[in-house]
């Protein structure tokens, strides 16, 4: 059975991904985002270990 935590942090992170590769450069707002996606990455493992 899927984890519905899970499957939406990991769509938030690959939306982030998804925005981060289409920045040109980064900037205040990316950076941002940049500390969304890691917090994101975190939760997901820490969903894993379990």
């Amino acid at each position: 059975m899927q984890n519905p935590l899970r499957d939406k942090l990991e769509s938030a992170a690959l939306r982030l991904d998804d925005f981060l590769d289409a920045a040109m450069a980064l900037g205040p707002r990316e950076n941002i985002l940049l500390s969304a996606a890691l917090d994101i990455a975190q939760a997901i493992e820490m969903l894993n270990q379990d």
